[in-house]
């Protein structure tokens, strides 16, 4: 595959937080047409919809429904590199998900902003994940995304895309607590619904 032109890429600025700020001063309708505001609620929901599935299709450890949020094209920006293309991307989360015992991962402050037309999308965010390595031991980590969607066969894909790390934090589990809660009116526990693999 020839490498693309990444000056796109670059226009975003050198921080995370140029970009933000850039996109929390626009607001949510500015740029857009009549038709454009018309679709605003539905288009918007179709874009958060994608964010939300990526999540719940990494935790589940669905490699293919993960590669699958992206455009064949994308570029991918995280704490491990650049990764361009389908392919690339595919080893990047099978890396990830072959490492780990687990993850669960917790998305917030979306900010969803569309260009004109309607065909691409800016969203924003930051997450919080804990991730359970194989010998169980765990650590906590968070960060910021910024994603670029544009809507290709009716389809809201990701097709560029930056991720950063920002801190990570040992687990420690605390004693167990002195006061003992009180008696369900069923024996049955939430705990039966977890799969021994997604256990510590």
């Amino acid at each position: 595959m020839t490498r693309p032109d990444l000056a796109h890429i670059e226009e975003w600025g050198k921080g995370m937080w140029n970009v933000f700020d850039r996109l929390a001063m626009r607001s949510r309708t500015a740029g857009l047409s009549k038709s454009d505001v018309s679709i605003l609620d539905h288009e918007e929901a179709e874009v958060l919809d994608v964010f939300r599935r990526y999540h719940y299709l990494y935790d589940a450890g669905n490699l293919d429904g993960v590669v699958s949020i992206f455009s064949d094209d994308c570029v991918l920006l995280n704490p491990r590199g650049t990764y361009i293309g389908s392919e690339a991307i595919r080893e990047n989360y099978a890396y990830l998900m072959d490492r780990t015992r687990f993850v669960l991962h917790y998305g917030t402050n979306t900010l969803v902003r569309f260009d004109r037309g309607m065909t691409q999308a800016w969203l924003g965010a930051f997450y919080s994940a804990a991730i359970v390595m194989p010998d169980k031991s765990s650590y906590s980590g968070g960060g910021t995304y910024m994603k670029r969607l544009r809507k290709q066969d009716g389809e809201w894909k990701v097709f560029e895309a930056r991720i950063t790390g920002n801190m990570k934090f040992d687990n420690q589990v605390g004693p167990p607590g002195k006061s003992s809660p009180p008696k369900g009116t069923h024996p049955r526990k939430s705990g039966e619904l977890i799969e021994e693999t997604a256990r510590l």
